[in-house]
């Protein structure tokens, strides 16, 4: 599906297709990541076999804040990579904040992308949105059960200084790799081509909501 970054003319240089939480954080709050609470994701997925990620980014989840200054780049995504040559697929977690002072980069890496392809696996994310903040991922085979990521930090910025909320996203957002969709190859890379994935069992739980999960932070 070609989008051109919000159905844009004049940004054609990424793709989306995502399922994500409602723009709307007054009617659909209990869904949204506030301040100060504490939120469980659970869902499942699964990419098909020969899914090939590029050096550029492809991320398949985003926690990112939907307002304030600093909302360009996601707080958590989880991303396919490869070398440039399409070598080295692996699967990654990388924590961004409010630019470079509290981010911490890449804070998994290198584990095999062919542990997951063909497979469904199991995600169970938490988080306690806050600048100290806590995140854990668990990502599990669900046809043998291994745990193939099994990741936790409880000193992590899970925030966004300015916003009101945190929305997750779903689904694959990626970029065609600096290039045009009307050049040939679209985006002028090689290693891009149609792609799926699956997702279902989505589940949120909540625990300490925010009463006013409105007010920016």
């Amino acid at each position: 599906m070609i989008d051109g970054d919000r159905c844009s003319s004049g940004t054609v240089d990424r793709q989306r297709n995502e399922l994500k939480s409602a723009t709307n954080n007054t009617n659909w709050a209990k869904v949204q990541g506030n301040w100060d609470e504490w939120q469980i994701l659970e869902w499942s997925f699964k990419l098909p076999a020969g899914f090939q990620p590029t050096s550029s980014f492809c991320h398949i989840h985003q926690l990112k804040a939907q307002d304030g200054p600093n909302n360009g780049s996601p707080v958590i995504t989880i991303t396919p990579r490869a070398n440039s040559n399409g070598s080295n697929k692996r699967m990654q977690i990388i924590h961004s904040v409010d630019g470079a002072r509290t981010g911490k980069g890449t804070i998994v890496d290198n584990i095999p992308l062919a542990d997951f392809e063909n497979e469904w696996v199991s995600v169970r994310e938490e988080m306690h949105y806050a600048h100290n903040g806590y995140y854990s991922c668990k990502i599990a085979r669900i046809r043998d059960g291994k745990v193939l990521i099994d990741f936790t930090d409880t000193d992590i910025d899970m925030w966004r200084t300015g916003s009101s909320y945190i929305r997750s996203k779903f689904g694959i957002y990626r970029s065609l790799g600096a290039g045009r969709l009307n050049q040939n190859p679209v985006g002028q890379n090689p290693l891009l081509k149609n792609e799926s994935m699956w997702l279902t069992d989505l589940r949120v739980y909540e625990k300490n909501p925010n009463p006013n999960p409105g007010t920016t932070h």
